[in-house]
């Protein structure tokens, strides 16, 4: 009988490439077979769209495809245990975000644990036992613990890497560390028409960046010590808002930028721009989840990342060029 680890990806490409190191780690360590379900509205609007394993491959770990396992468990349930037990009767369902943050769905808090799913983390580094269950769900939320250095076990699919290449190729003559790069964030600063739902972390952001030409000024400066005095290099402009970019530009001059499709956001990022408004401008999700694995791509091969220190997003990218892994090397 196979041993599964199953993994429910929900949020923004961050949350969610940190919880698949995570699950990867897990699934080598412990000889599972690795599962990923994508199937969030986040990712996906439908859920028999484009999922996972359309833009992404992996290598180098035992995986099953998502409707393989389906069909499998579906074949075999009956003699399958699942940890957490309450995911049993929902491990099939793409509908799992509306219940995912639920703690009967998680990990529990143990003694001296600060958050669910902790053990998780513990059991990649050997501090703790493999659960006895078939199948172990890793619910992408709450605590997790990755090594970016396991993004080399990530590949993006063909189709992908092409539409990826291309749309840098047609817009740029960008080549590996031969430009900077800075990250602006719309979808966490209220003021840019973005909103974070947890309110430490909304109270945090305001407090740190209150208006525009507060973040301004800091990532600017921020941008100024990093280089310090090295070479000059083209300076990149990654957002999630075309307007910021605009304003930037306006305030510092012309910088190298991409066509970006948000210019006014919706919640905390372009992830959830609803299906509504995305078919009025005839947009799809897809073209969208390609737009920020290319931003995604930019930033890693940059020479330098300025970030807000908050972005998960760009915090992912930074991680992978300190360990020197990419989902994707472009042209030097």
């Amino acid at each position: 009988m196979m041993r599964f680890a199953v993994l429910k990806g929900i949020q923004g490409f961050g949350d969610r490439l940190q919880c698949l190191l995570q699950a990867i780690r897990y699934a080598k360590n412990c000889n599972r077979v690795l599962v990923v379900d994508w199937r969030d509205t986040d990712w996906t609007h439908e859920p028999d769209d484009f999922g996972f394993e359309d833009f992404f491959k992996l290598h180098g770990v035992n995986v099953f495809s998502l409707d393989s396992f389906i069909q499998y468990f579906d074949e075999h349930k009956r003699t399958l245990s699942v940890e957490p037990s309450s995911w049993r009767y929902k491990i099939t369902d793409w509908k799992y975000q509306n219940w995912i943050y639920e703690s009967t769905f998680n990990y529990p808090i143990e003694e001296g644990h600060e958050v669910h799913n902790q053990v998780i983390g513990e059991i990649c580094e050997y501090k703790r036992a493999d659960f006895d269950a078939d199948i172990v769900v890793l619910p992408g939320v709450y605590r997790r613990v990755c090594h970016y250095v396991d993004v080399r076990y990530i590949r993006l699919s063909r189709w992908v890497q092409y539409l990826v290449e291309q749309n840098i190729k047609a817009h740029s003559s960008l080549r590996r560390f031969q430009y900077d790069a800075i990250h602006l964030r719309g979808g966490s600063k209220k003021w840019a028409g973005g909103h974070v739902p947890m309110k430490e972390l909304a109270a945090q952001i305001d407090s740190t960046w209150p208006d525009e030409d507060t973040y301004f000024e800091r990532i600017h400066s921020a941008y100024t010590n990093l280089i310090g005095t090295m070479e000059s290099l083209p300076l990149l402009l990654v957002t999630d808002s075309s307007l910021l970019a605009d304003r930037w530009q306006d305030r510092y001059g012309k910088c190298l930028t991409m066509p970006t499709f948000n210019s006014v956001l919706e919640e905390s990022g372009t992830h959830k721009i609803s299906a509504e408004k995305l078919k009025s401008e005839a947009i799809s999700k897809a073209d969208l989840n390609i737009e920020l694995i290319r931003d995604f791509v930019l930033l890693t091969n940059s020479r330098s990342i300025t970030w807000d220190g908050i972005s998960l997003f760009s915090k992912a990218a930074v991680g992978c060029k300190k360990t020197n892994a990419n989902i994707l090397w472009i042209e030097d």
